[in-house]
């Protein structure tokens, strides 16, 4: 309900990505991700499921680029850390 009451909004999109993510929903964690990612280009969690969910529609090249893409935007380093963690983990 939040995407449709605020459409250019990333957060619900992004938190959707994450439920899909979970659930193994690829095709919808991917959309649901591009589209955060498009809204906002430099958020580093849109870009993580947006890897995570490429890498598991065969697409692995596409997903190193995006979890790269993502940990350059994040400012921490250990942020930096966590989203590559976080990716590798997910992609086992």
């Amino acid at each position: 309900r939040l995407i449709d009451r605020n459409p250019a909004a990333h957060e619900p999109r992004i938190a959707r990505a994450f439920v899909r993510t979970q659930q193994g929903d690829w095709a919808g964690a991917a959309a649901d991700a591009a589209e955060a990612v498009r809204l906002h280009p430099l958020h580093p969690e849109a870009r993580l499921y947006l890897a995570i969910a490429r890498h598991h529609r065969g697409d692995p090249a596409g997903a190193r680029r995006e979890v790269q893409t993502g940990a350059a935007l994040e400012p921490d380093p250990r942020g930096r850390t966590a989203l590559r963690d976080l990716f590798r983990q997910a992609t086992r």
